[in-house]
Order: C-alpha cells, then structure tokens, then sequence
C-alpha cells in the first residue's frame, strides 16, 4: 500500500484485498484503516504507537480485523519514502503462527 503525507491511501495492491477483503474504496485513509483493522480501542492505540518511527522504518505483526471480521496475524514492514509518502509491505503469517504454537505445545 502507497500511504500520502496526509494519510490518505493512493494505493492497495490486490494482494492487499486478498489477504484483508478490503479494497481501496473501503479505506481511503490509514485512520479509517485503522479503525477496521483493529476496531478494540486500546489494541489499535498500542498498534499506533509501535507504528511511529524515528528512523523511517516501519513494522510489526498484529493480529488484523478483516472485512469479513476474521482475524489474521499479519506482518508488516513499512519504510518512510523521501518525499514523506510511506510505503507499506504486508504478508499474512496466520499458518506460519500457527505451526510455530502447534511446535511449541
């Protein structure tokens, strides 16, 4: 996903709407984004805050609210672009969690 200084989004990539179910006319901006993907309160905030980066690099894996309200852990890796745009890779490491739990019991 291609995210605009202002927040808006300018670009999803069709695997983006496989793995989430949402395409860009459902999610015009990261805020709204946001919201769906993690509609708890207090996990979209401590989400938000992991979000925020000094040195322009982005990531995490969160557990992702998709439209048809399944959950998904997915992995992101962002990287803030010169022109102050943020580009936005993502991969959903669901079976990939859930053989590493499996291993582990």
């Amino acid at each position: 996903m291609l995210v605009e200084i202002n927040g808006d989004m300018s670009y999803i990539n069709p695997e983006f709407t496989h793995i989430t179910g949402y395409a860009l006319q459902d999610i015009r901006s990261s805020k709204k984004w946001f919201h769906k993907a993690y509609p708890d309160e207090a996990y979209r905030k401590k989400v938000a805050k992991y979000w925020k980066s000094e040195n322009g690099i982005l990531g995490g894996t969160y557990s992702v609210t998709c439209k048809d309200q399944s959950q998904k852990e997915v992995s992101f890796t962002g990287r803030v672009l010169e022109d102050g745009r943020t580009v936005v890779l993502m991969a959903d490491v669901s079976d990939l969690r859930m053989a590493e739990r499996n291993l582990a019991e």
